[in-house]
Protein backbone atom coordinates (compact mmCIF):
# COMPACT_ATOMS: atom_id res chain seq x y z
CA UNK A 1 0.00 0.00 0.00
CA UNK A 2 1.83 3.49 -0.73
CA UNK A 3 1.47 5.78 1.42
CA UNK A 4 -0.39 9.15 0.50
CA UNK A 5 0.39 12.44 2.50
CA UNK A 6 -1.63 15.41 1.50
CA UNK A 7 -0.43 18.84 1.47
CA UNK A 8 3.28 17.79 1.74
CA UNK A 9 1.93 17.62 5.66
CA UNK A 10 -0.65 15.12 6.29
CA UNK A 11 0.87 11.78 6.36
CA UNK A 12 -2.60 8.95 6.33
CA UNK A 13 -2.03 6.22 7.78
CA UNK A 14 -5.31 3.51 8.76
CA UNK A 15 -8.60 4.71 8.47
CA UNK A 16 -10.79 5.03 12.06
CA UNK A 17 -14.06 6.64 11.18
CA UNK A 18 -16.53 6.90 8.03
CA UNK A 19 -19.54 9.28 7.85
CA UNK A 20 -22.29 10.00 5.28
CA UNK A 21 -19.92 12.36 3.30
CA UNK A 22 -15.99 11.72 4.54
CA UNK A 23 -14.02 9.25 5.97
CA UNK A 24 -11.64 9.92 8.86
CA UNK A 25 -8.18 8.72 9.03
CA UNK A 26 -5.19 8.49 11.98
CA UNK A 27 -2.46 10.10 10.37
CA UNK A 28 0.80 12.12 10.85
CA UNK A 29 1.36 15.73 11.17
CA UNK A 30 4.63 15.93 9.75
CA UNK A 31 5.85 19.45 10.44
CA UNK A 32 4.57 19.37 13.80
CA UNK A 33 5.29 15.38 14.51
CA UNK A 34 2.11 15.08 16.31
CA UNK A 35 -0.66 12.03 15.85
CA UNK A 36 -3.82 13.63 14.11
CA UNK A 37 -7.14 12.74 13.06
CA UNK A 38 -7.76 13.88 9.33
CA UNK A 39 -11.23 14.39 7.86
CA UNK A 40 -11.10 13.16 3.83
CA UNK A 41 -14.21 14.18 1.94
CA UNK A 42 -15.26 11.44 -0.24
CA UNK A 43 -14.41 11.58 -3.84
CA UNK A 44 -18.03 11.55 -4.96
CA UNK A 45 -18.47 14.80 -3.10
CA UNK A 46 -15.02 16.04 -3.84
CA UNK A 47 -16.05 17.43 -7.40
CA UNK A 48 -19.53 18.95 -5.91
CA UNK A 49 -18.81 22.60 -5.08
CA UNK A 50 -21.90 22.60 -2.84
CA UNK A 51 -20.51 19.72 -0.45
CA UNK A 52 -16.68 21.30 -0.47
CA UNK A 53 -18.38 24.56 0.41
CA UNK A 54 -20.21 22.81 3.31
CA UNK A 55 -17.37 20.79 4.42
CA UNK A 56 -15.59 23.60 4.39
CA UNK A 57 -18.14 25.49 6.48
CA UNK A 58 -18.18 22.80 9.16
CA UNK A 59 -13.87 23.21 9.32
CA UNK A 60 -14.28 26.42 9.94
CA UNK A 61 -16.93 26.13 13.04
CA UNK A 62 -15.63 23.77 14.44
CA UNK A 63 -12.21 25.60 14.07
CA UNK A 64 -13.93 28.01 16.42
CA UNK A 65 -15.12 25.55 19.55
CA UNK A 66 -12.44 24.80 22.19
CA UNK A 67 -13.21 22.51 24.72
CA UNK A 68 -12.31 19.75 26.57
CA UNK A 69 -14.46 17.31 25.10
CA UNK A 70 -14.23 18.98 21.06
CA UNK A 71 -11.41 17.72 19.03
CA UNK A 72 -9.16 20.46 17.80
CA UNK A 73 -9.36 22.10 14.22
CA UNK A 74 -5.70 23.01 13.29
CA UNK A 75 -6.20 23.19 9.62
CA UNK A 76 -8.58 22.92 6.71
Amino acid sequence: MQTEVLGERYKLQDPIGRGGMATIYRGQDLRMDRVVAIKVLREVYSTDPKFVTRFQREAKAASALQHPNIVQVYDY
